[in-house]
Parts: structure tokens; sequence; C-alpha cells
């Protein structure tokens, strides 16, 4: 029984788009991975707030706050359990054939893919409340440094974790990297790349 389902259109967001392309960049996956993994950080808030600073809107903490109260359910009830069941999958199933697994595995991935997707077209909607920044063109760098601040401060604080782990030395190695590779981009796009 294949899925007859098809993909609404309105998944392809410019915040999607903006998520494809950090991603693709350099050491992007697996320092969002180590921060998911030290701090309990969600990926996709992490991009929404660094596509804001990118797009010239302001974020606080507290709109990172009030944002994540709204995805909250969705990332626990859908996208973490679905993370759980791949990551069990990887050393396989007891008496399951491994082809037959790593298959269910895949598709379980891909699955996950799509959640995160419609948690993107989620933040997506409330790019548009946030107010336009004020500060000046050359000051993106540090829009930048203080989005990304801001998520991980969120997440330190919602999961229970001492503030010294934003100041453990692989959290700062993740941090930097994301913050040199989402300016990058910022000047990749300015100089003309289409996302």
């Amino acid at each position: 029984m294949a899925s007859t389902a098809t993909r609404p259109a309105d998944l392809d967001t410019p915040l999607w788009r903006y998520a494809l392309a950090l991603y693709r960049r350099e050491g992007v996956a697996p320092a969002c991975l180590t921060l998911q993994a030290h701090l309990g950080l969600d990926v996709c808030m992490l991009i929404y707030a660094l596509y804001a600073a990118h797009s010239r809107c302001e974020v606080s903490p507290a709109t990172v706050t009030h944002v994540d109260q709204g995805l909250k359910a969705w990332r626990e009830q859908v996208v973490l359990p679905l993370r759980q069941i791949r990551q069990a999958m990887k050393v396989g199933v007891h008496e399951i054939a491994p082809d037959l697994n790593h298959w269910v595995r895949e598709q379980i991935k891909a699955t996950e893919v799509n959640a995160e997707q419609v948690a993107l077209a989620y933040l997506n909607t409330h790019l548009a409340s946030l107010p336009q920044a004020t500060y000046a063109q050359d000051k993106s760098p540090d829009a930048v440094q203080h989005a990304l601040r801001c998520v991980l401060g969120h997440f330190a604080h919602m999961n229970k974790h001492p503030l010294e782990t934003l100041q453990m030395p692989d959290v700062r190695t993740a941090a930097g990297l994301l913050a040199s590779e989402a300016i990058g981009l910022q000047q990749a796009v300015n100089d003309g790349l289409k996302l």
C-alpha cells in the first residue's frame, strides 16, 4: 500500500530553501548534531533564528521562547519519536534481515525530514511578525551571533543544562562554525547566490 499523499506546495518556503543551503555548507550538519546532542537543541529553531538574522529581522530570547512554545508539541509528538525509532534501528533489529531493516530505517528518515520541513513551514509563518532590524548591514555578523546565543541559551535553560555547557569546547566550536557559515551564506547571497 503506497501512499498517495502529495507534498503540499506551501512547504517550499524561503526558510526551507535557506535550511537546505545552510545545511549543505561544510561542517554545518555535524555542528548541528553536536548542539543537538549537548543541549537538546531543535535544529529547526536554530535555522529559524539564523534565517531571521539573515533576513534582517530582530531576534530576542523572548521571541525564541514564544515561537518554540508553538513548535514544542510537534517536536515532542512527531519529530523526536521518529528520530528515536530511526536511531534505535541503526544497530538493526534481531531476526530482521539487515537490508529490510535499512530500507525501513531510510523510510523513517525521510519521514523525519518531512516532519522537520513541516516545522520549518510553521516557523516561516512567524517571520513576518518579527520587527525589522535597525542595525547597519555591516552589523549582520553581530546579529547572527546574537540569534545563535538566543537559541543556545533557550535550549540550555529549557533542558536544564548549566550555562557552563555553553562553554564546552565542542559546543563553542560548533557554535562558532555555524556562525561563520551563516555569515558566509549571507555574503554569498549578497554576491548573487539564489536560495
